[in-house]
């Protein structure tokens, strides 16, 4: 064996398996801050409705699902009693731990039925979340993704709540009917009006404005938006028919550095400014000039 196979023998034998328990330990650390920073999450939870508790028996029993592999064309889990379907494994676990454990639908009402209209409804986990916090509140759904709105109906229909109704839409500044893109389930996340947000299929889809659902009602407490793109269309359409203000509280999910709204971020802001509306936002200050999601609060004052 020369010199050079000699080394080349003891780098095979001895350096990679050292480089592969480098990369294990990197992931093992990796996956443990993540465990810790999900039990504290679930520790300092702030859900009115759900104990932390059962907050952690739920996601016990998800995880268990998960390793027994979801199957089938819409996998069945249990939420909270609840049988609940999801495209794919990714997005339910997703959806689980942003909506029920990062709390990113909390919201405060004095109401006992508090109007509620969500906007990009997906599966529909955000309204399981609101029927949880508030049993009696009123809630209308949107949802334009063809496949996922059947999935959003199987949920609803599951559920077995009261004061719930879903509307197969995209909803924008026109009514008109619009170019949705979609993808595979793993991109059931995406779907977008927006072919740099959405996947490679596209599909039409009716569009309607917000404004026309909002003119039955005087007062809304939560408007909830989370469309990949189309929040402009719809605060636009608000703005224009002089609805904003008919909503206590908004929560919105502004992509920020998305192509068609560069440079819109202050301007949408400007909106709720002039309509006396206070506002948080909560970002990635490690992204600074990338894409990423803002989670945007708006609160009216009186």
């Amino acid at each position: 064996l020369s010199f050079t196979g000699a080394i080349a023998d003891i780098h095979i034998k001895f350096l990679f398996p050292i480089k592969i328990i480098n990369l294990m330990r990197v992931s093992l650390m990796s996956q443990m801050k993540r465990l810790l920073l999900l039990l504290s999450l679930m520790a300092n939870s702030k859900i009115s409705g759900i104990s932390k508790g059962s907050l952690f028996w739920n996601w016990i029993l998800l995880k268990i699902k998960f390793l027994g592999g979801l199957k089938g064309p819409k996998p069945q889990i249990s939420l909270f009693g609840k049988k609940f379907c999801g495209l794919d494994q990714s997005s339910l676990n997703y959806l689980f731990e942003e909506i029920f454990l990062k709390g990113e639908y909390i919201f405060k009402s004095t109401k006992a039925e508090p109007v509620i209209f969500d906007c990009g409804s997906n599966i529909g986990m955000g309204i399981l979340f609101f029927k949880i916090i508030y049993p009696n509140a009123k809630i209308t759904g949107f949802e334009a993704n063809p496949e996922v709105f059947e999935i959003l109906k199987t949920n609803i229909s599951n559920l077995n709540m009261n004061d719930i109704q879903v509307h197969h839409l995209a909803l924008y500044d026109q009514d008109t009917e619009i170019t949705f893109y979609t993808g595979n389930s793993s991109e059931s996340l995406l779907g977008s009006i927006n072919s740099n947000r959405g996947g490679k299929k596209a599909v039409l889809v009716k569009a309607k404005k917000l404004s026309e659902f909002l003119k039955t009602h005087s007062e809304i407490d939560l408007i909830k938006i989370d469309v990949e793109g189309a929040e402009w269309n719809i605060i636009q359409d608000l703005v224009q028919s002089s609805s904003l203000r008919k909503c206590h509280q908004y929560l919105i999910e502004f992509h920020l550095n998305l192509p068609e709204l560069e440079g819109k971020l202050s301007e949408f802001l400007e909106y709720f400014e002039a309509q006396g509306y206070l506002y948080n936002i909560r970002g990635d200050f490690g992204r600074v000039g990338e894409f990423q999601d803002l989670l945007i609060q708006c609160i009216r004052k009186d």
